[in-house]
């Protein structure tokens, strides 16, 4: 089944509720579902979406395991619908430990709103650490939101050395010389 009509009848217009909380998932995607005429039921489509979409790169993996492992604390701060975060803390548990989470759909704001970081700050019991959290992420705009709110923020994209970037941030926050 191509997946692809989803992108305008799922996450065009109802994703931003979904992905911040005010709506269940369950009940756009049943929407979703109708509009399209697709038989599939909701709990089986959700079952589909997360486990196709829970892919783990292996670097990425390694990295956050040896970082760890020298004591640094992870974190995961993404934009996920509460069903989709509960789902990924309970994926990642095994393989990481991480010592908190920040998602959109619990905080009510996606990565581009600066209320975000306030919020993640709160949740994540950072606050006021600035630029002594490393944020890794694969969008830009986010990348320049969390900098604007003090965050040390690295853009991850396979085909450069966020590996050795990452690395820094970490020493410099270490040696208190972070900066923003």
């Amino acid at each position: 089944m191509d997946a692809r009509p989803l992108d305008q009848a799922l996450f065009a217009a109802p994703w931003a509720e979904v992905v911040t909380g005010r709506r269940p998932v369950e009940s756009a995607l049943a929407d979703a579902l109708r509009e399209l005429g697709w038989e599939m039921g909701v709990e089986a489509a959700l079952d589909c979406w997360y486990e196709e979409d829970f892919v783990v790169p292996p670097a990425v993996l390694a990295a956050a395991t040896a970082w760890a492992g020298q004591g640094v604390p992870l974190a995961l701060v993404s934009n996920q619908e509460p069903r989709r975060a509960r789902f990924l803390q309970q994926r990642l548990a095994p393989l990481l430990p991480l010592q908190g989470t920040a998602f959109s759909g619990d905080l009510g704001v996606v990565k581009s709103d600066p209320d975000f970081y306030d919020r993640a700050d709160r949740r994540l019991g950072v606050a006021g650490l600035g630029p002594s959290v490393v944020f890794l992420d694969d969008t830009a705009a986010s990348i320049e939101t969390a900098t604007g709110h003090g965050w040390t923020g690295i853009l991850f994209a396979s085909d450069t050395d966020w590996r050795s970037a990452v690395a820094d941030a970490l020493d410099a926050a270490r040696s208190g010389s972070a900066t923003d």
